[in-house]
């Protein structure tokens, strides 16, 4: 009989038996069954009891399985793309996605086009005169902040 604890079931002796014997026969733990377990809740047990060294996707560091190091030959591509005004979206390097572009530039505190604060003439949405907004909830004028502040339900 299995034992609960806070809502989750103790693991027993022959479930770990039950894994080591899978892993044994050459399985995958992703491959493995157990009644009443998760993939998941298997692959952290084998872990566990160093039966693997894998962890989990999501327990990692990081999303990629075997991250690459950028070499000093990409991050200058990076760096001279930007500086030169080209989007990232636009910038080609073998092996590496936009996303990871965006990220090394943020790293590298390089300023890209959508990391850059845009100012726009904006209309204050009290007294419609024109303000400077540095983004989308920037609607009113420092004049009518305060005044509406001082009004403010305490």
């Amino acid at each position: 009989m299995q034992t609960m604890v806070a809502g989750h079931r103790r693991w027993t002796a022959e479930e770990d038996q039950l894994i080591r014997d899978q892993l044994a026969a050459g399985k995958k733990t992703t491959e493995i069954w157990l009644p009443h377990r998760s993939s998941s809740s298997i692959q952290t047990r084998a872990c566990r009891l160093k039966l693997t060294d894998k962890q989990h996707p999501r327990k990692s560091s990081s999303y990629h399985p075997n991250p690459r190091a950028w070499s000093q030959s990409e991050l200058a591509l990076l760096v001279a793309g930007i500086a030169a005004g080209v989007p990232v979206r636009d910038i080609e390097i073998a092996g590496r996605s936009h996303r990871s572009l965006e990220t090394m530039a943020s790293r590298l505190g390089v300023r890209t086009a959508s990391n850059t604060t845009t100012v726009k003439t904006r209309p204050c949405i009290t007294c419609r005169r024109p303000i400077r907004s540095e983004h989308a909830g920037h609607r009113m004028c420092d004049r009518c902040r305060h005044t509406s502040e001082q009004y403010a339900c305490i």
